[in-house]
């Protein structure tokens, strides 16, 4: 059943081609009054469905992500004019556990919609130009009953940005994101990704559109998954012509970015609770000009269960290029340095946790004298210290390896900036990860409690 509208007459009517059955997200666009809404629902069948975004391109934006076990209950807001029809001026959701909002300006008449016993709002419809003008909602008065075991735990949500150039989007579901790869200088020239499906197939995505600007690729770790995406959206070329201007990516290790010139209307993408981001799609023509993600929204809360695997730093310079591993490490075995003057290059063999064994690198160059640490059948890397400075540019000049056992180095030479990672407690240093080119630029650790 569908209740509404409210607000006013002008715009032009905005509605969902398939019916909702239980709602995922909302997006809402909003400053002065709500500029933009959009939303996300999946129908009968459990297949996904976005809609919008219905209106124009002010404000900032802000996503509510709704659990598995969460309902919308109700929706309220105030109506008034702004030259020259009636428009939504805010807008304020209510679920079965908890308030968002308001978004918007409290100002003009009140109106609410609001459900009984079992129903929930899952979905909308709207009347929409360069605002709401009105709103209207759909309700299902049985979806607690509903069990989300059927549906893929997979949600796409946005987009973001500006209504220009080609759709591009990936045609086998995404289950974890590996890298990112983003260009960009003033703008977000391009956007490339790689990810794995649920059958553990490697797929690569893009680049959608040029490289003009300087890239960026940010390797994932074994454990590492992106938890947040947050931006900008701006004009460049002309002054209706919006697109996205900065990216910056949050894990649950680290932060990456911002990429791009960061100016224009600010937006936050967050993957709540257990989720993470797993892919992307968007529209690109000469930039990105807008963008939207997959959230996986099973599996991670057993992941971060099996999961126990930290990664830490990095210490050095941002040149060279990310350098990581694929398979998480259980036990390191042996370490390879080379150094002279500072550390050209660094290589070293593990176990996985079925006992497979990985060899990985060299990473850096060819230079330096070469000493290699086999770790004893109980020996296990307790410690890492070293030095990073300027040799051109910033490098790791010195390491100095601590197991259970003895003190190996130091190598290279100590000049510059000292760093020191003690593993807590029992655990141990279990495999490395960094930045590399002629050198070793930097490096960090992944460390087993």
């Amino acid at each position: 059943s569908s209740v509404g509208p409210c607000g006013g007459n002008g715009g032009r009517p905005h509605d969902v081609k398939v019916a909702p059955h239980r709602l995922k997200s909302v997006t809402i666009c909003s400053g002065a009054v709500v500029n933009s809404l959009s939303f996300s629902y999946s129908d009968h069948t459990g297949k996904y469905h976005t809609a919008g975004p219905w209106g124009g391109h002010g404000g900032s934006n802000h996503t509510i992500l709704l659990d598995s076990s969460e309902f919308l209950k109700e929706v309220c807001g105030t109506t008034g004019s702004m030259h020259p029809d009636a428009v939504i001026r805010s807008l304020t959701f209510v679920t079965n556990s908890g308030c968002y909002g308001p978004f918007g300006r409290r100002e003009g008449t009140p109106f609410r919609a609001t459900t009984h016993g079992n129903s929930s709002i899952v979905g909308f419809y709207v009347r929409a130009g360069v605002r709401v003008n009105a709103l209207g909602v759909y309700m299902n008065r049985e979806l607690e009953k509903i069990k989300d075991q059927g549906e893929s735990g997979l949600s796409k949500i946005g987009m973001w940005g500006g209504s220009e150039g080609w759709s591009h989007d990936i045609q086998v579901a995404p289950h974890r994101l590996e890298s990112v790869t983003i260009c960009g200088d003033i703008g977000i020239d391009s956007l490339a990704f790689s990810y794995t499906d649920h059958n553990g197939l490697r797929h690569t995505a893009g680049p959608w559109v040029q490289h003009n600007g300087s890239g960026h690729t940010i390797c994932l770790g074994p454990s590492e998954y992106i938890t947040e995406v947050r931006g900008t959206i701006g004009p460049y070329t002309t002054p209706n012509s919006n697109l996205i201007t900065s990216l910056k990516l949050v894990t649950n290790v680290a932060s990456y970015g911002p990429f791009g010139q960061g100016e224009g209307t600010p937006f936050h993408i967050p993957a709540q609770s257990n989720n993470s981001i797993v892919g992307f799609f968007g529209r690109a023509g000469w930039y990105v000009d807008a963008i939207g993600v997959y959230i996986n929204d099973q599996d991670l809360e057993k992941t971060k269960h099996k999961v126990e695997i930290c990664k830490t730093g990095l210490w050095g310079g941002n040149g060279g290029f990310p350098c990581d591993i694929k398979v998480e490490p259980y036990h390191l075995e042996n370490v390879t340095i080379c150094s002279g003057a500072v550390i050209d290059s660094l290589a070293f063999s593990f176990r996985d946790q079925s006992q497979h064994q990985h060899t990985v690198g060299p990473w850096g160059g060819n230079g330096g004298r070469s000493h290699m640490i086999q770790l004893g059948p109980s020996e296990i890397l307790t410690e890492v210290s070293g030095t990073f400075g300027q040799f051109s540019s910033d490098v790791v000049t010195s390491l100095t390896l601590v197991t259970n056992a003895k003190s190996y180095g130091p190598f290279g030479q100590e000049k510059g900036t000292p760093f020191h990672t003690p593993a807590q407690g029992n655990g141990s240093i279990v495999g490395f990860y960094g930045r590399a080119a002629w050198f070793l630029d930097a490096m960090g650790l992944y460390v087993s409690p």
